[in-house]
């Protein structure tokens, strides 16, 4: 049986390109429920508080927050899904490749040869749901660092890895 959070797992190096892992979408809709939470309550407050007792506001009383709160329930509730479907990314054997966005899309290609260091991170509800993202840092160029958000943290590992040249069983010579 198979767990729910896998990610297709072929070698690092493949030219087919990768989704996300599905706890990505999860931790991101977490991360967007806390930010539309705190959010919410932030611009209740500020209406209550700031904006009561503006008398040129030109609004109603409430509609500033209101729309605050639909943008907070979008990018909480609705983005999610569209940028876990949209994110792919491979590693070739010269380049790693990223693709995301849903309505304007953008296409990163990194060389290897460029790469100087790779991060492997995960928040509080990244490690929830058993993701971390990868930020590959590279030098002389206009993107000086490219991350990968929502990869299983065994991917994320065996990514940076293969990036950085090292093979994981390798043991240091004792000399």
């Amino acid at each position: 049986m198979t767990d729910p959070n896998d990610s297709p797992a072929p070698e690092p190096t493949s030219s087919a390109p990768r989704p996300l892992a599905r706890g990505a979408r999860s931790a991101a809709l977490l991360g967007g429920a806390v930010e539309f939470v705190l959010g919410s309550l932030i611009a209740g407050a500020a209406d209550i508080f700031w904006l009561s007792g503006k008398s040129e506001w030109p609004l109603p009383r409430g509609v500033a927050a209101a729309c605050v709160i639909a943008l907070l329930a979008f990018r909480g509730f609705v983005y999610p899904f569209f940028w876990f479907r949209s994110w792919r990314w491979r590693l070739d054997e010269r380049s790693l490749i990223t693709s995301y966005g849903w309505l304007w899309r953008t296409e990163h290609a990194v060389p290897l040869d460029r790469i100087q260091h790779v991060d492997v991170d995960s928040s509080p509800i990244d490690r929830l749901f058993a993701v971390s993202s990868v930020t590959v840092f590279t030098a002389g160029s206009g993107h000086a660092s490219l991350l990968i958000p929502g990869l299983l943290v065994e991917d994320a590992e065996r990514l940076r890895d293969a990036l950085l040249g090292r093979e994981r069983d390798v043991q240091p010579d004792a000399s």
